[in-house]
Formats: structure tokens, C-alpha cells, sequence
């Protein structure tokens, strides 16, 4: 499911899940237990701003504000890096994601043949 404006994607939804994202949403808050990213952000990205909200408990969908990204080594050879800084409520917060290949599964329940996925680990969130 994708709500817009913001561009937010949830995922692994029942009918009554996405009921509540919507009356959430209504109500200004973003609900995080499905939360998928932000389609305007590279997944490892999506996968910093998950982490952040959720270490910080903000669920206003504009409290985040992506200042800076950066990104280096690759997911097929030992991972790929993502530095993220955000701010939030006059602090900054930077947080360090891993992104490596899964091993193959199959991505969607009419897979017809296994793919490999990418996997993204939280390596730090930092105040400051």
C-alpha cells in the first residue's frame, strides 16, 4: 500500500491493517510496525529513516528531514555502506546502514524461481 502525499509503502498488510494505517494517517501519524520506506529514498535510506523513527518513537510523517546520504562498496562484494544524517527537532542524528545480497528466496508469493533480495542491518544510530 502507498499513501500519498508522502510516499510512504507498507507492506505484509490484512484488510483491517490497512484500515488503521489510513485512519492513522488521517490523524497525522505514520504507523511504523508495517512501514516499508519512503519511495523518494534509496532503499538503504528507507531502511535508516525506519530505524530512526523507531528509535526516537516519532510517527509525524514530516519530523524526519534527510540532510545528507553517502555511500560506498557494493552489496555484491562484502556490502554497501549508506551514512544517513537527519534532522529532527533542531538534532541531528546520523545512522550507518549495511546492505548485502540475501541468499535466494522467493520474493513474492507467485515467485515462479528464487531471487536474491537485499538485507539492510542498522550499524549505528548517533546523536549529534
Amino acid at each position: 500500500m502507498m499513501v500519498a502525499p508522502d510516499g510512504l509503502y507498507y507492506g505484509r498488510l490484512t484488510p483491517e491493517d490497512a484500515v488503521a494505517i489510513a485512519r492513522a494517517r488521517l490523524a497525522g501519524e505514520v504507523e511504523l510496525d508495517h512501514l516499508r520506506g519512503r519511495t523518494c529514498y534509496p532503499m538503504p535510506v528507507q531502511a535508516a529513516e525506519i530505524a530512526l523513527r523507531r528509535h526516537l518513537g516519532v510517527t509525524s510523517p514530516g519530523a524526519l528531514r534527510l540532510v545528507t546520504r553517502s555511500s560506498a562498496g557494493s552489496a555484491n562484494d562484502g556490502g554497501l555502506t549508506t551514512d544517513a544524517s537527519f534532522a529532527h527537532g533542531g538534532q541531528a542524528y546520523a545512522v550507518r546502514v549495511l546492505s548485502t545480497h540475501s541468499t535466494p528466496v522467493p520474493l513474492t508469493c507467485r515467485a515462479v524461481r528464487d531471487q536474491v533480495a537485499l538485507q539492510h542491518e542498522i550499524l549505528a544510530i548517533d546523536e549529534g
